[in-house]
């Protein structure tokens, strides 16, 4: 994928490059981060995210419902990334819990800045879910990054939030 970029006439036109090396269709659900290069060189590097939530140890903290987060950092952000398969637990976000889902060859959004945790209340019984923390480990760098939250995400109780902001509360330590 070639993207030109032209300017005011008469003004150099700098060219960059997306690629992809694999086959796009229409029949496939196709979800790929590409990076941007220029020269051959790659102008933002791919990295490895291991996601940990906490959930509280709290009376009914624990939910069934679909959970998705979006991680900001200074590259961008990350698009919607759903908690599917934690590493930990089959039955993720029960109480007391920390359950581990990695995210493996996504643009690294460099250093770390805020989180959005969106909890869909999918289930027919425990909606609500009670986070205590999220940490996330950029695996290629040995960064960790922690985002306190300490709320509900519910549209039933506290101040019924289902979706939360979270800022970093550290700078970047190594793991």
């Amino acid at each position: 994928i070639e993207l030109v970029k032209c300017t005011k006439q008469n003004e150099r036109q700098e060219t960059y490059f997306f690629g992809l090396n694999d086959w796009i269709s229409h029949e496939t659900d196709y979800h790929r981060d590409i990076p941007l290069t220029k020269g051959g060189k790659a102008l933002l590097n791919n990295t490895n995210y291991r996601v940990t939530t906490k959930t509280s140890n709290i009376d009914e903290a624990g939910c069934d419902s679909d959970i998705s987060i979006v991680i900001f950092g200074e590259n961008g952000d990350s698009g919607e990334l759903k908690l599917e398969n934690s590493s930990t637990y089959m039955n993720k976000f029960e109480r007391d819990h920390e359950d581990i889902f990695t995210f493996e060859n996504i643009l690294s959004l460099d250093k770390l800045t805020k989180l959005r945790v969106s909890n869909r209340e999918s289930s027919f019984f425990k909606k609500s879910w009670h986070l205590e923390y999220v940490k996330i480990d950029d695996i290629q760098t040995g960064q960790s990054y922690m985002f306190p939250c300490n709320k509900w995400l519910s549209s039933r109780k506290d101040d019924q939030q289902n979706v939360r902001e979270l800022v970093c509360s550290n700078d970047s330590t190594s793991s």
